[in-house]
């Protein structure tokens, strides 16, 4: 008897590495190669290329508010939204809020080939702290290199921290590669420990669920 609980309490123990590692797993293929910089670290030394329809600029308090179309590009970095406030001292960017339905953002990682498509209603810069946060309907996709299929993340909120390189995600969160699929409500991840932590929410009753497809073994070839 005490044997055959010992079994079930190895395979318990099993079945929750297994997802333990799928979730790492999953983390590690979308963020391995988002920053040193959710961007180039040469974007931030080349000039920033606005278009609009309309700007109004006001020197006093040193806001200009971009509306209409309005395009943004710096390096590897583009944004297309529907309005782009940016806030300035001494003419250092301080802090840069954009508006869209939704908005979009393309991105060069470090170290890749591909670029990354991410998307949402709006987000916030904050350059002093180096942190960027995406707010409502979030989703981001990208393709690591030497992949054939994209690594896709969905979630209400994100917040990046470059200083710290540590990605936070909120809300209905859900990872996807393949059919390998990742949901629950608060996921963190760490860039330079490799460590995840992922918690359930309200639409997951407060558990984590984690989907994981059977891996096709490579046949060796007959000599």
């Amino acid at each position: 008897m005490q044997r055959k609980e010992e079994r079930g309490k190895r395979k318990t123990h099993g079945i929750a590495l297994l997802r333990a590692t799928a979730c790492f797993a999953l983390f590690s293929l979308l963020f391995a190669h988002a920053p040193a910089a959710l961007a180039l670290k040469s974007d931030k030394d080349q000039p920033a290329d606005i278009q609009s329809r309309e700007l109004d600029a006001d020197e006093r308090t040193e806001i200009a508010i971009y509306q209409g179309s309005v395009r943004y590009a710096q390096g590897s970095r583009h944004i297309e939204a529907d309005r782009l406030k940016v806030k300035s001292h001494d003419d250092e960017v301080e802090t840069v809020h954009a508006w869209g339905r939704p908005l979009t953002l393309r991105i060069r990682p470090e170290r890749s080939r591909e670029d990354a498509h991410a998307t949402a209603e709006r987000l916030e810069h904050h350059a002093a702290d180096d942190v960027t946060e995406f707010f409502d309907a979030v989703t981001l996709r990208h393709r690591p290199d030497n992949r054939d299929d994209d690594v896709r993340a969905t979630a209400d909120r994100m917040i990046y921290r470059a200083g710290d390189d540590t990605v936070e995600l909120h809300g209905r969160v859900i990872l996807q590669r393949g059919g390998d699929v990742l949901s629950g409500g608060y996921a963190f991840y760490d860039l330079q420990a490799d460590r995840v932590r992922v918690r359930g929410g309200p639409h997951t009753e407060a558990r984590v669920y984690a989907v994981i497809q059977p891996r096709k073994k490579s046949v060796e070839p007959k000599p």
